[in-house]
């Protein structure tokens, strides 16, 4: 064993969409229900799981065999999707081998916490606990904002969750959703507050070059709810007139919607990986 590859579902969907249905079982699985059939599989009672590696297993081979035995004119369009799902965060990779595992975090491909960053940072990461599949109907809109005080510059962010309605297939799926909230920001930030967490107990810490702050959420269907951290950036991270924010993107989401807002003005876009967002103060 040299590594490790890790895909989650949206490789399998985007994938599908090109090499076209895969009938494994007795079930087809194309690019339209893919997950969810899959999303199934996976919720079943321990006894009923049995074969589940044996239907991803057949699934991938079929991907396989249905690449090789595609048009020439695929393969392009193959090697693109590719591209496109690693620089989305949606394809990952370990390696054993020294210099190869360096170049694979050179290029951001590895899912690493960025370890240098010599600007404002943030990363805000979900953890859906219990197993359920309930991050498939959940959306999180995040705002970044910052104000002076004194000399010191202030930062807030604000997660927003809304548990949005699902359509009648997926209604086995549909359960509470449980979120512990990790948001990483520049190293010696200090904590004035947070609000809207469940359970204040989770503290704070230091982590690959990193402080972050915890909290907790629970969300029942077309529930909305908020967290948000305000917190104390410490000093050289602004310099000038001109602040500087490297938001990193969690792998394994589809996207988020940030926003950053500064002086009144609000710049929004889809976080499809890292960005860095740079705006006069």
């Amino acid at each position: 064993v040299e590594g490790f590859i890790a895909i989650d579902t949206k490789v399998v969907e985007e994938l599908l969409g090109i090499t076209g249905p895969v009938t494994v079982n007795g079930v087809t699985f194309a690019e339209e229900n893919v997950v969810l059939e899959l999303e199934k599989i996976a919720s079943l009672s321990l006894a009923e799981q049995a074969n589940r590696k044996g239907v991803l297993g057949g699934l991938m081979e079929g991907m396989v065999i249905n690449g090789f035995e595609s048009d020439k004119n695929l393969w392009p369009k193959l090697i693109d999707k590719g591209v496109s799902l690693a620089h989305r965060k949606h394809i990952l990779g370990f390696l054993y081998n020294e210099e190869g595992q360096k170049l694979l975090e050179k290029y951001n491909l590895a899912g690493r916490i960025m370890d240098t960053i010599d600007s404002d940072y943030a990363y805000a990461v979900s953890t859906n606990l219990g197993g359920d599949k309930t991050n498939l109907f959940v959306t999180k809109e995040v705002t970044h904002s910052i104000e002076k005080e004194g000399n010191d510059y202030i930062r807030t962010v604000e997660l927003a969750y809304t548990y949005n309605d699902s359509e009648p297939q997926y209604a086995p799926l549909v359960k509470v959703y449980r979120d512990w909230i990790r948001m990483y920001v520049p190293e010696g930030s200090e904590l004035i507050s947070a609000e809207g967490s469940e359970d204040n107990s989770l503290g704070s810490g230091e982590e690959r070059g990193k402080t972050y702050f915890s909290g907790f959420i629970t969300l029942n269907p077309l529930e909305t709810k908020k967290v948000t951290f305000k917190y104390k950036l410490p000093e050289g991270i602004v310099v000038g007139d001109m602040h500087e924010l490297y938001i990193q993107k969690q792998p394994g989401i589809d996207t988020e919607v940030h926003h950053v807002v500064i002086n009144g003005e609000k710049q929004s876009f889809e976080l499809l990986t890292d960005k860095i967002v740079k705006t006069s103060l």
